[in-house]
C-alpha cells in the first residue's frame, strides 16, 4: 500500500468520523425539539423538521457504510458491543439501520472510536505490514493506477472501494518521493500497473470547439496507458464530456453522473472482472 493510497483512505475515514459527529449534533437537536414541544397545542413542526434532517443524514451514512466498515474491520477489527440482553451491532444502529434506540448515541460513539483506531493504525504503521498478516492472498495486491484531474469525492470513494476489494490504488501526486519527477513517477506507475482507471470531471474540462474534453495532462496519461497497458483500462467521463479526436480511434469511455457512485462502481467491477483482476 503506497503512502498515496493510505492518505486517501485516511481522508475518507476522517470524513466519515466528521459526519458521525454531525449526526450526534442532529440527535441532540431532535431531543431539544421534543423537549420544547411540551404541550399538545403545539404542532411539533420543529420536531418533524429535525427528524427529517436526521433521516437524510442517516441515509447518507448508510451509503458509505458498505465501503468504510470492511476497511476498519481489516485494519483493526470491529468493536464488539454487548449489554445485559446480549450483543448488538453498533455499526448498524449508528446509521439507523436497526431497532436499537436505547443504544443509539452509544453506538455512534463506538463507531467513531472504532474508525479513529483505524486512522491511528494508518498513521502508525505501513498498511502492507498489516495486510501481510491477514492472509497470503492480501500480501500482494493488483495495482490500479488512477489518472485524474484533481481531488474529488468520487476519487476518494473509488480509492477506498478499490482498497476494500483487495487491490492497491495508486495516485501519483500523493507519492512522497520528491526526488523523482512527476513525469517519471507517472511512467513508473503505469508500467507497473495491472489496470488503469481514468477520471474526468466537468469542472476541470477544457472547451474545444463545441466539445468538453479532459484536461491535457489526463489526455497525455490516456496515451501512455494505452501504449503500455493495451486495453487494460477504463475511462470514466462526467456526462457531457467526450474524448478528443486523437483518442477516438479504439478508445471508449463510460459517462457518469457525480451522484451515481454505485453506477461508477458497477462499471469498474465489470471492467476489472473482464480483465481478470481478482476482487475480494
Amino acid at each position: 500500500m503506497s503512502t498515496g493510497s493510505a492518505n486517501e483512505i485516511k481522508l475518507a475515514l476522517s470524513e466519515f468520523v466528521n459526519q458521525l459527529h454531525e449526526l450526534k449534533s442532529i440527535v441532540i437537536d431532535v431531543n431539544n425539539a421534543r423537549k420544547a414541544d411540551k404541550t399538545r397545542y403545539q404542532s411539533g413542526q420543529r420536531v418533524m423538521e429535525e427528524r427529517s434532517r436526521l433521516l437524510r443524514h442517516q441515509d447518507m451514512l448508510s451509503l458509505q457504510l458498505g465501503r468504510v466498515q470492511p476497511v476498519v474491520q481489516r485494519l483493526v477489527g470491529l468493536t464488539q458491543t454487548t449489554d445485559q440482553d446480549g450483543s448488538f451491532d453498533a455499526w448498524m444502529l449508528a446509521t439507523g439501520r436497526g431497532n436499537g434506540l436505547p443504544h443509539y448515541s452509544y453506538s455512534i460513539n463506538v463507531v467513531i472510536q472504532n474508525t479513529l483506531q483505524a486512522i491511528g493504525y494508518i498513521e502508525g504503521r505501513p498498511l502492507r505490514d498489516k495486510l501481510a498478516q491477514v492472509s497470503p492472498e492480501t500480501a500482494v495486491r493488483p495495482k490500479i493506477f488512477i489518472s485524474h484531474d484533481g481531488d474529488s469525492a468520487l476519487r476518494t470513494s473509488l480509492t477506498l472501494w478499490l482498497f476494500e476489494r483487495g487491490t492497491e490504488p495508486r495516485i501519483v501526486e500523493r507519492d512522497p518521493e520528491s526526488e523523482v519527477s512527476i513525469d517519471d513517477k507517472i511512467a513508473r506507475e503505469i508500467r507497473e500497473a495491472d489496470f488503469a482507471i481514468v477520471l474526468g470531471r466537468m469542472c476541470a474540462a477544457v472547451q474545444q470547439d463545441d466539445a468538453k474534453l479532459p484536461r491535457g495532462s489526463v489526455i497525455d496519461e490516456i496515451t501512455r496507458i494505452r501504449d503500455e497497458l493495451g486495453g487494460r483500462y477504463l475511462i470514466l467521463l462526467e456526462a457531457g464530456m467526450t474524448l478528443p479526436s486523437s483518442q477516438s480511434s479504439g478508445a471508449t469511455y463510460k459517462p457518469y453522473q457525480p451522484d451515481q457512485i454505485d453506477k461508477v462502481l458497477l462499471y469498474v467491477t465489470e471492467a476489472l472482472i473482464y480483465h481478470g483482476i481478482p476482487l475480494t
